[in-house]
């Protein structure tokens, strides 16, 4: 009974929109990523971990 009304529901097609959605979001965040445009904020930010500099106020200075 359980398996003929699962069956009968077609839910293969939610994976598939569940792919296309993760797809899409990672082609978004991969083309911010590599843009030209923010080469030098990633250039900045590559930096970051060499800083002497505290970065929040709740930090202990050296």
């Amino acid at each position: 009974m359980l398996s003929s009304v699962v069956s009968a529901a077609k839910l293969t097609v939610y994976p598939t929109v569940a792919l296309v959605i993760f797809f899409g979001v990672f082609a978004l965040i991969a083309w911010q990523v590599f843009k030209k445009s923010n080469q030098p904020r990633w250039k900045e930010c590559a930096h970051i971990p060499f800083d002497n500099e505290p970065n929040i106020a709740s930090e202990v200075k050296p």
